[in-house]
C-alpha cells in the first residue's frame, strides 16, 4: 500500500488529500453486514418475498452509499508539517500536526502510528491538532516516521485511510550528567579558579533547581518551604565566565563527554554566567540566554550526525 501510495501522489506535508491518496476497504463489521444482506437477498428470492427483497436492496444501498461518505470524510483535508519541541534523552517527544478543511464538517478523524494516537472532529475554517507521542531513547534526530490518517465514519462499514510520509524530526538533547565535575571557571587572566566550599559561599540569591545542577547546591530548607527544589547562587560564581571545553573532560566515552557538557551548559545558564562551548568542529563564543543555550544543546545533540 505504501508503494502504491507513493506512485499515486506526494505524501509529504504540506498536502491536501485527494482521491489518488485515499484508500478504502470494508471493515470487519462491514463484511459481516454485507454477508447478512446477501443471505437476506437469497432468502427473499427463494421464498418470493417482495418486502424482504425491498429491505435487502435498501440495506445494500445504504452500505454502498456509506462508502462514498467515508471517502468524502477524508477528501480535501489539509495536513501541515509537524511541530515539536526539543527534549532530553529519556523523555517523550510530542509531535503536533495541524489539519484543517475548507468546507463541510469532518467526523472522527483518527491518527494512527502502531496504535491510535489521537482523534478529532473538524469544523470548516478551523484547525485541529493531532498529537503523536514517541519515546526519545537516544540523542540525535528522532524522526516522526510515517503515520496514518483514517476514519470509519459514518457507520463503521468502511475504513478510509491515507499514509503520510513526513520528513519531520525532533532534536533529542543528551541526558545531563547527574553529578558532573566542577564548572571550569575562567579568571581574568584565564587561570582556573577553585570554587569555594558550599559552606563558605556567601549567598546572593536563590533560583528554581534546573536539571543538571549539582545536588550540593540545593537549598533544602528553602525547598521544603517552597515545596519544590531550590538552588543556591554564590558571590563567587555570579558574573563569572565559563569555558566549556571538550578537551577539559578526561573521560574517553563520547556520550559521557556530551552528557557532562550538557550538564555544564544547563548549570552555567541557571547561574546567569556567560559561557562558551568548544567541541571538535564547532565553537560557540561566551554569551547567555535561552537562544544561546538551545544552540549549544543542539550542537551536542547532533554531534557526529552527518545529515
Amino acid at each position: 500500500m505504501r508503494r502504491i501510495g507513493e506512485r499515486r501522489g506526494p505524501l509529504k506535508p504540506p498536502l491536501r488529500l485527494n482521491y489518488r491518496q485515499i484508500f478504502i476497504l470494508p471493515s470487519r463489521f462491514g463484511l459481516g453486514f454485507s454477508f447478512m444482506t446477501m443471505v437476506m437477498t437469497m432468502a427473499a428470492l427463494n421464498f418470493n418475498n417482495n418486502l424482504a427483497l425491498i429491505l435487502s436492496y435498501l440495506l445494500l444501498s445504504i452500505l454502498l452509499f456509506t462508502s462514498v461518505l467515508a471517502y468524502k470524510n477524508l477528501a480535501g483535508v489539509e495536513i501541515k508539517p509537524a511541530i515539536t519541541a526539543a527534549v532530553f534523552a529519556g523523555e517523550t517527544a510530542i509531535f503536533s500536526i495541524s489539519i484543517k478543511v475548507a468546507k463541510n464538517r469532518r467526523w472522527v478523524l483518527q491518527c494512527w502510528q502502531q496504535t491510535q494516537q489521537s482523534q478529532v472532529n473538524l469544523t470548516p475554517g478551523t484547525q485541529a491538532q493531532l498529537l503523536i507521542r514517541k519515546q526519545a531513547n537516544t540523542r540525535g534526530r528522532l524522526p516522526l516516521g510515517r503515520w496514518k490518517l483514517q476514519s470509519t465514519w459514518p457507520y463503521g462499514f468502511f475504513r478510509a485511510w491515507s499514509w503520510i510520509l513526513p520528513a519531520d524530526y525532533c532534536v533529542v538533547y543528551p541526558t545531563p550528567a547527574p553529578a558532573p565535575p566542577v564548572l571550569p571557571f575562567a579568571g581574568l587572566q584565564g587561570q582556573q579558579l577553585e570554587p569555594a566550599q558550599s559552606g563558605d559561599d556567601e549567598l546572593q540569591g536563590l533560583h528554581e533547581y534546573q536539571h543538571g545542577e549539582p545536588l550540593n547546591r540545593i537549598a533544602w530548607r528553602s525547598s521544603a518551604r517552597a515545596d519544590k527544589l531550590i538552588s543556591r547562587e554564590s558571590e563567587q560564581t555570579l558574573g563569572g565566565e565559563v569555558s566549556l571545553n571538550w578537551d577539559a573532560i578526561t573521560t574517553s566515552s563520547l556520550e559521557e563527554k556530551l552528557s557532562i557538557l550538557c550538564a555544564w551548559a544547563l548549570q552555567s545558564e541557571s547561574m546567569g554566567l556567560k559561557w562558551g562551548l568548544k567541541i571538535p568542529g564547532f565553537e560557540l563564543k561566551p554569551d547567555t540566554g535561552k537562544a544561546h543555550l538551545h544552540q549549544a544543546l543542539r550542537q551536542l545533540a547532533l554531534f557526529g550526525d552527518d545529515e
